[in-house]
């Protein structure tokens, strides 16, 4: 995978914060479009959508699934934010 001069990228990577997918045409992200490190932990910080988790979707970049995963982050935010209100 090349990282095209993206430094933030590039600083996901070489932090081990995030990590190629299998095809080594993007970045690896779980269902709900959070980003898997290099030792396969999912971060529940940090969230990627659009053409770096092509691989999993099989594109990435038309509107209808820009907006499915948009939604999944989404829903993602809002239910840890309903868990940490539960917390309180």
């Amino acid at each position: 995978m090349r990282s095209a001069g993206d430094a933030r990228l590039e600083g996901l990577l070489r932090k081990g914060l995030a990590r190629p997918d299998p095809l080594r045409l993007g970045i690896e992200g779980a269902p709900n479009e959070e980003l898997v490190g290099s030792g396969g932990k999912v971060s529940p910080a940090l969230s990627s959508v659009g053409p770096r988790v092509r691989a999993r979707d099989g594109g990435g970049t038309a509107v209808p699934e820009l907006r499915v995963q948009a939604q999944r982050v989404a829903q993602t935010l809002l239910g840890s934010l309903g868990e940490r209100r539960a917390a309180v």
